[in-house]
């Protein structure tokens, strides 16, 4: 199946519940791969693994620090560049959306925003999005590039897997560092390491 980028936050080692509900959306695509900043704890890593993420990329922050929707969106465009996923999914809101736009600028791809519901189709993810305060529905598609999608909050009923497959092996759990300069994403810097070590 086809790889989704999820932006995951927690705060202090608890996953935002908005986050589980992109990693529940996101198994209804491909394999969720859940992207956190910073240092990922065994409680973080098994409640993102009880709710379907395959992968968890953990960034290291930039230094000096960086402004943090543009430390987020290096990170996130980076990941998609190496690994070509089917969409990327943020959480709506004025963080969330700035982060979306600018890994869409850096990707040169299309951006959704404040999606109620995204499904899977051949020519690639379909959008709901509900205008008009409620009164309509429309629905469409990003037609360039990596989809680039925010999800109100609460659109989705996070739900756990039916049968967890145990906690991420330490091969799934990736540390990552983002190049502030390089266009659109490009390589990790040599010495990423794995959970499990240096390679």
């Amino acid at each position: 199946m086809s790889t989704i980028l999820v932006l995951v936050r927690h705060d202090g080692g608890t996953v935002q519940k908005s986050s589980l509900e992109l990693l529940t959306l996101a198994r209804r695509l491909g394999d969720p791969a859940a992207v956190v900043h910073g240092d990922v704890s065994d409680a973080l890593v098994d409640a993102l693994g009880r709710h379907g993420a395959t992968t968890v990329y953990a960034v290291t922050p930039l230094t000096p620090p960086a402004y943090p929707p543009v430390a987020e969106a290096l990170a996130v465009a980076e990941l998609a560049a190496r690994t070509a996923p089917a969409a990327v999914l943020i959480t709506s809101g004025p963080l969330g959306t700035e982060v979306a736009a600018r890994v869409a600028v850096r990707l040169d791809a299309g951006i959704v925003t404040d999606a109620v519901q995204v499904r899977a189709e051949a020519g690639g993810p379909v959008v709901t999005q509900s205008v008009f305060a409620g009164t309509w529905l429309v629905e469409g598609r990003v037609r360039r590039g990596t989809p680039i999608i925010t999800v109100r909050p609460n659109a989705v009923t996070p739900e756990p897997v039916a049968t967890p497959s145990g906690r991420l092996s330490s091969a799934s759990i990736w540390r990552i560092r983002p190049h502030p300069r390089s266009p659109g994403g490009g390589a990790p810097s040599e010495g990423n390491d794995r959970a499990a070590g240096t390679d």
